[in-house]
């Protein structure tokens, strides 16, 4: 084993933090089993079995661990936003092998690629496609390979509580429960089921591992932040982003996502979308450098 691949296999053993590396540089997600789901637990803060107990508000010693886990990610997310500025104006380097203009194509695929526009926005639709790349994208840095099929189906369902709101708890219990019904019509393995309700439940909480919340859930929350927050945008070719964003071009998302995102936390009060809300997060999404560069 080489130096460098012994040290990104400690580092790997190491807490992940919203997706982000220390450097920017190292991947770091544990290797388990792409289609594998990871233990659900009503105990554990973010997975389907805690919403379905809970509908997503925490109380007592989850809650102030949830503040304490929010407030200790501020320094390092401005950090993100100062790197991605900078990341913005220099040449782009690097490739990336995923093909973006790819339609759906399973039935599993396009049902849920379906179920997604007709519950969002455009602006939001567009979110979905974009978190599903950048997603796939930071994997294929990180050496990591994940389940395309479910990856996509996970990212075009994880915000579709949030365009259709049916009940008062948390919108990602909305998304995983369509994924399990969507999966159960499509006669899905429950490790396959268990793997997209598992990432969406998850991919809000901070501080995500991927031992939590699985290889899906680790990305799918990697893609969401890269797409509204910048983080870890720096490891991808400004090129790639750019063509990212001019396929599913941004449509005002960051106003829609910070005013959905306030509705959000006043309907489930101390739920985690509560609190990121009072942590700063809706100006977070506001400041994002993450757009189409100015063309002279």
């Amino acid at each position: 084993m080489t130096p460098e691949a012994d040290r990104r296999r400690r580092r790997a053993e190491e807490p992940l933090t919203s997706g982000v590396a220390e450097d920017d540089e190292t991947p770091v997600a544990a290797e388990v089993t792409a289609v594998q789901p990871p233990p659900d637990s009503r105990d554990r803060l973010g997975a389907p079995a805690w919403l379905a107990t809970t509908g997503g508000r925490a109380a007592g010693i989850p809650l102030l661990s949830l503040y304490a886990k929010t407030l200790m990610e501020l320094p390092r997310a401005s950090g993100h936003r100062l790197r991605a500025t900078w990341w913005r104006r220099r040449p782009s380097k690097g490739t990336v092998r995923l093909d973006i203009e790819r339609a759906p194509q399973t039935s599993f695929e396009e049902a849920a690629a379906h179920e997604c526009s007709e519950r969002l926005s455009a602006a939001m639709i567009n979110h979905s496609y974009r978190t599903w790349a950048f997603g796939l994208a930071l994997a294929e840095c990180d050496g990591v390979e994940l389940c395309d099929e479910l990856f996509f189906v996970a990212s075009m369902l994880h915000d579709i509580g949030l365009g259709h709101r049916t009940y008062h708890t948390c919108f990602t219990k909305a998304g995983a429960d369509t994924a399990v019904a969507m999966g159960v019509q499509q006669e899905r393995s429950p490790d396959e089921i268990g793997v997209i309700a598992s990432a969406i439940s998850h991919h809000i909480t901070p501080r995500l591992t991927s031992e939590t919340a699985g290889l899906h859930g680790f990305y799918l929350q990697a893609g969401s932040l890269l797409d509204l927050g910048g983080a870890r945008s720096v490891l991808l070719p400004v090129d790639f982003v750019q063509q990212v964003c001019e396929q599913w071009p941004t449509l005002g998302v960051k106003r829609e996502a910070s005013a959905l995102w306030r509705s959000e936390s006043a309907i489930v009060p101390k739920g985690r979308a509560h609190v990121l809300k009072r942590c700063g997060f809706p100006i977070a999404i506001r400041l994002t450098p993450i757009r189409p560069r100015r063309t002279k």
